[in-house]
């Protein structure tokens, strides 16, 4: 359902200035509204906006350039404070009425980085990514990362990697040493620290998100 007059009224000062910005005219701020709103009340994905609507990249990033600057809490909060009573006493359900799709602008508690595929992405753009799809294949990655980058010494200056014997390199100074220690640690560390954020990431996303009314 489109934008009302009434709800157009209340939002329209809580959004950015639409001053063309590097010589481009900027879409009309409340054509971006009624597409975000028919995205979320039909719950289709990105890709599928409508052509009336235009390119859904511009409608997708000016939703995410509103999440980063507080654009969309803002009109959510004022949506919600509008709640129509009026709605409620003539019986139209909360799905039909108007404000419904747009106060769902409002991001849910539970989802974050990595919980969804980016809209981009063609077939699984928006959908969401369980869990173990991608803790599995970094924490694979980052054993493989690790085994890789491990030498074990065995004396008379050598070492045991997973492809084969090497000679311990000898530095003609301390400079030489560091500055080498300085750039190999960072790869060295890349297996350890894959396997670290896939805990973490997993952790967040086993942990039940607290739920908002």
């Amino acid at each position: 359902m489109p934008l009302t007059d009434a709800q157009w009224a209340r939002i329209e000062p809580l959004l950015p200035n639409r001053t063309p910005r590097r010589g481009g005219r900027w879409r009309d701020h409340r054509e971006v509204i009624d597409a975000i709103a028919w995205k979320f009340q039909t719950g289709s994905q990105w890709v599928h906006l409508p052509e009336k609507f235009d390119k859904w990249r511009g409608v997708y990033n000016r939703l995410r350039m509103w999440a980063i600057d507080g654009t969309r809490e803002r009109v959510f909060t004022a949506l919600v404070a509008q709640a129509t009573p009026t709605a409620i006493s003539t019986g139209q359900s909360r799905s039909t009425r108007p404000s419904c799709a747009l106060t769902s602008m409002r991001p849910e508690p539970a989802k974050g980085w990595g919980e969804a595929a980016p809209a981009w992405i063609p077939i699984i753009g928006g959908k969401r990514v369980r869990p173990m799809a991608a803790v599995v294949p970094a924490v694979l990655g980052g054993l493989v990362l690790t085994l890789l980058f491990t030498a074990v010494p065995i004396g008379d200056g050598r070492r045991l990697a997973p492809y084969g014997i090497i000679d311990t390199v000898e530095y003609t100074n301390a400079f030489w040493q560091t500055l080498a220690t300085v750039c190999v640690t960072p790869i060295a560390a890349w297996g350890p620290i894959t396997i670290a954020l896939a805990v973490a990431y997993y952790r967040r996303r086993r942990t039940p998100a607290a739920v908002v009314v």
